[in-house]
């Protein structure tokens, strides 16, 4: 008895199916991170709005900290929510921060480039959930002032 010979025909076909579920598997590990990042985030708005439905203010923890003029980085969707609550409050949206500042449409605020010059500020919100901890990192390079996650702020607001 000789040795079993795979013909080149079957060898391509068993290479194609292993690469095959390997991007599959990529497909389901970057599909269930997404859906975990949304579904963070929808746990967070429910909180957010349910504590509005209760009073509760979102300036309140920033004067709890004695925090009066703040910048907001990401300015997309959930960073124009947070400085639409703290219009007509007593803080003070400073600037925004974005990485795509030259591209977005922002008139309510001046929108600057984590790379540029950064005034100071009493603290930075960081609204984008899935990379705050190098977001904070960068910052920490740049300002002195505290840096927190928009979950912070708003399961903060339970305390």
């Amino acid at each position: 008895m000789g040795k079993k010979i795979i013909k080149p025909g079957k060898a391509i076909s068993i290479v194609c199916i292993f690469w095959g579920i390997k991007k599959m598997r990529d497909y389901v590990v970057k599909y269930k991170s997404e859906a975990e990042k949304y579904f963070s985030l929808f746990l967070m708005l429910n909180q957010w709005f349910e504590l509005k439905q209760m009073g509760k203010q979102t300036e309140k923890f920033f004067t709890d900290r004695s925090i009066k003029k703040i910048a907001i980085y990401g300015m997309a969707q959930m960073g124009e929510t947070l400085y639409r609550e703290l219009e007509d409050t007593g803080i003070e949206v400073s600037y925004g921060i974005d990485k795509n500042a030259g591209s977005l449409y922002v008139h309510y605020c001046k929108v600057l480039r984590p790379t540029d010059e950064l005034p100071d500020v009493d603290a930075v919100i960081v609204t984008p959930l899935a990379c705050f901890k190098e977001i904070k990192k960068d910052l920490k390079r740049k300002l002195s002032c505290p840096i927190f996650s928009i979950e912070d702020v708003i399961y903060g607001m339970t305390e």
